[in-house]
């Protein structure tokens, strides 16, 4: 699975991607002048998916809620807790509990 996001209140753009195995957010920025020299990715996470602990989703906003998809992991003995902004987030819940056998 995998779709682009936006990485909470920092309003990073990048590419969140869920596979049977890992769990990365991507991003990817144009290189040179004009954006001719390509794009460059660059990894802000891959995890594998059993240092994922929860997936859960959290409302924000007081006059206009929204919700978020908050994902808690392990990474380099570091507890994370990164939000998201993705299209459907209770489908990404579904499909990471799914992922880690909590279905």
């Amino acid at each position: 699975m995998g779709g682009y996001t936006r990485l909470g209140k920092t309003g990073v753009e990048g590419e969140l991607l869920l596979t049977n195995k890992r769990l990365a957010f991507l991003l990817s920025k144009s290189v040179g002048p004009l954006g001719l020299g390509g794009k460059r990715t660059n990894v802000i996470f891959n995890v594998p998916l059993a240092n994922v602990t929860l997936a859960q989703l959290e409302e924000t906003g007081l006059v206009f809620k929204s919700k978020e998809l908050v994902i808690s992991f392990e990474d380099k003995g570091i507890l994370q807790n990164p939000r998201f902004r993705v299209e459907d987030p209770q489908g990404w819940v579904t499909a990471i509990q799914a992922a880690l056998g909590r279905t």
